[in-house]
């Protein structure tokens, strides 16, 4: 846009269902209003200086502040309603600001030379980069600096799961997603999909566990602490939509690890094994690329997709289980594993101090003397 718009028309496009006629009979135009409102009126490119000194929080992907936004959940804006009158248009629309998002946050934070790096995903057509960073491939449940961005990410992963509710397929939008944007964002949300519905891994999903960066990032993410944090308090909405954001924020599926539903396909699905064991090979060739903690990443991979490996051992109750047992190369010393951990508290106990604050929350009693020993282990 060229210049900023009005405050009453933007409210009732972006905050009522007022655009429904037009998402049904004209998706092409409610598209362009969306995109209109959304975006930050700015030069058709930015210099670099001016970029790279964006601190506001839209600004750093260039869209407009808008409060309404906050706090980011599935109901806020247009997407949602988009997404269920008219599937296609509303998607390809979302793909549209993402992609943009995306771009105007790697121009933001990298110099030239770094702005088209990202993933690499091995698609039936052939190896497609999406572009972004750790933060992009989170932004789906609210490490994005915009709430805008967020909520309509979590706006598909909400209309995608009322899809699996009913039993309807959702591959084909998957692919639209794959073929149609070019941002890291799209491949973060998609995995959650997966954790929700693990037989999608053994189809439209299966790209995302053949390459060692989704289960790094995810990783990475849970060891900073990013699970610590959920949807923030607004106290403005009201019980509904504190109980609403718990049972978004609780969803069973949120605790699955990529790399256990991996492993469980590894022993369970045929071409799922073959395809993991042909990725392998390849990670073999980049495992001694990068840091020490990406190449431990890697070599643990390798490691966690070798049969030899797996022991099958003996439940309490009399059954068989295949068991990973870790090669002694990648063992963990006891001296490393506690400064581990200490570096995980060292991240996580400040996180859930500050959370416990903002939700005015309190330690029951069972709770204190364990507050208390972790507490004195940073000290």
């Amino acid at each position: 846009p060229l210049f900023r718009i009005d405050g009453g028309f933007r409210a009732a496009c972006l905050e009522t269902d007022a655009m429904r006629g037009i998402m049904v009979d004209a998706p092409d135009l409610a598209k362009e209003v969306i995109l209109a409102l959304l975006l930050e009126p700015r030069p058709p490119k930015m210099e670099p200086d001016y970029s790279r000194d964006r601190s506001r929080l839209e600004g750093a992907v260039s869209l407009e502040q808008d409060y309404g936004f906050y706090p980011r959940f599935y109901t806020r804006g247009p997407f949602l309603l988009f997404l269920r009158v008219n599937p296609s248009a509303g998607l390809l629309t979302i793909v549209r600001l993402l992609d943009f998002a995306t771009e105007r946050w790697m121009e933001t934070h990298y110099k030239e030379a770094h702005r088209r790096s990202g993933v690499e995903i091995p698609l039936a057509v052939g190896k497609k980069c999406f572009i972004g960073d750790a933060d992009v491939f989170h932004w789906y449940h609210g490490a994005s600096r915009s709430n805008t961005v967020s909520s309509a990410l979590m706006a598909v992963e909400k209309w995608l799961y009322e899809h699996c509710e009913k039993s309807e397929g959702i591959d084909r939008w998957i692919n639209l997603f794959m073929e149609s944007s070019q941002s890291m964002a799209f491949l973060g949300m998609l995995c959650e999909i997966g954790r929700y519905s693990p037989g999608l891994f053994t189809g439209v999903l299966k790209p995302l566990l053949l390459v060692p960066d989704t289960y790094y990032l995810e990783a990475t993410y849970a060891a900073q602490g990013g699970s610590q944090f959920g949807t923030p308090v607004s106290f403005r909405e009201g019980e509904w939509f504190f109980r609403l954001a718990r049972e978004w924020d609780t969803m069973g599926h949120r605790k699955r690890r990529l790399v256990d539903i991996a492993a469980h396909l590894f022993h369970r699905h045929k071409e799922t094994r073959e395809a993991l064991l042909s990725a392998r090979e390849l990670w073999s060739s980049i495992s001694k690329k990068g840091d020490e903690r990406w190449r431990r990443h890697t070599e643990t991979l390798i490691a966690t997709f070798s049969e030899e490996n797996w022991k099958e051992v003996e439940s309490p109750d009399g059954s068989k289980l295949l068991a990973y047992e870790e090669p002694d190369h990648l063992k963990t010393s006891p001296d490393q594993l506690e400064r581990s951990e200490k570096e995980i508290l060292l991240l996580t106990l400040p996180m859930t101090c500050r959370q416990m604050i903002d939700k005015r929350s309190s330690l029951n009693e069972e709770e204190i003397p364990e507050f208390v020993r972790k507490s004195k282990d940073l000290v």
